[in-house]
């Protein structure tokens, strides 16, 4: 999932933009990962607030969004139309409205020393992040590309780190006492989520790697919406027509067991349809606001998270 966040030139206007074609639910197979190494690291790229990776489809070079907010690989129609394209679905998202995508498989995705055969792809229209950032966009990393690797995102080292586990999430070498939290996480329908707290409230909120703002539910308790010091109102765009009118400002605090994240920036909108997709109810979004606060390792076998504050942001 993508939340596009840009500072309109001389207003405090924020405008988002949000492609949704990565949310339909449907069953689809692991791709199996090809690699020698046990620990793989993936240079980061951005743009804007988005993650990139330089990947190669089928001899097709460029940039793809590290997004674990989406469940698969999401090709760009734009350069994949020659494709066999089959089985047009519907999937719904952020403003609640429905975008039609269609799927197809490439033969070969490698990144870097990693690659994988035959997968299977959705095809969607991503010309509206392209423009958001100026930048031209191959597709979307889905989150069951890298459910064999325990994850790793240092934005301090912009790296992607992708280390072997066992099917119980055990690795050498990764020392939970050097982390500042160790965090129990939920898996479900490819996606990731994890409890937190805002205003005494307990919450849930979605993983997600493509989304350059934090985002909180409109229905939210009054005392979690309290929480958060409105600084505008723009509108939210999905990937058709549709636009839902939001708040955006910077949330006081938010609880992460006995961590406590403060002045996330955060959106205001309806999240029930977003809910929907995902087929659980979901209070809010954490994206970039959260990776660019530290080292996060992410063990979906363990169903665990650990980060490591960057120093910047540690207690005096």
């Amino acid at each position: 999932m993508e939340l596009l966040a840009q500072e309109a030139p001389g207003s405090e206007q924020v405008v988002l933009s949000h492609h949704s074609a990565d949310l339909a639910l449907y069953s689809r197979i692991d791709p199996m990962p090809n690699c020698e190494d046990e620990e793989i690291v993936i240079p980061l790229k951005r743009a804007g607030k988005l993650l990139m990776i330089e990947c190669e489809v089928d001899g097709k070079k460029g940039n793809f969004i590290f997004d674990t907010g989406a469940p698969y690989l999401v090709l760009n129609a734009t350069y994949f139309r020659d494709y066999d394209l089959r089985n047009e679905l519907y999937a719904s998202g952020i403003t609640g409205g429905q975008v039609a995508l269609m799927t197809t498989r490439v033969d070969k995705l490698q990144v870097k020393n990693l690659w994988y055969n035959n997968v299977e792809a959705d095809v969607a229209e991503l010309g509206h992040i392209e423009n958001a950032r100026g930048v031209k966009i191959l597709g979307l990393l889905g989150l069951n590309l890298f459910k064999s690797f325990v994850i790793e995102v240092d934005l301090s080292k912009a790296t992607l780190k992708l280390t072997r586990c066992s099917k119980k999430g055990e690795t050498k070498d990764l020392d939970p006492t050097k982390y500042d939290l160790v965090h129990k996480l939920g898996f479900l329908n490819n996606t990731i989520y994890v409890n937190c707290e805002v205003a005494g409230k307990r919450l849930t909120y979605g993983l997600d790697t493509g989304a350059e703002i934090n985002v909180i539910s409109s229905f939210s308790n009054k005392k979690v919406l309290e929480t958060i010091k409105i600084t505008g109102r723009s509108s939210l765009m999905g990937t058709g027509s549709e636009r839902v009118e939001i708040l955006y400002g910077s949330m006081k605090e938010l609880y992460m067991g006995e961590l406590m994240f403060e002045n996330m920036q955060t959106v205001i909108t309806q999240l029930e349809d977003m809910g929907g997709a995902y087929g659980f109810a979901i209070d809010g979004m954490l994206g970039y606001e959260l990776f660019s606060r530290g080292k996060v390792v992410i063990n979906i076998p363990k169903k665990e998270m650990m980060i490591r504050l960057f120093d910047n942001f540690r207690k005096q």
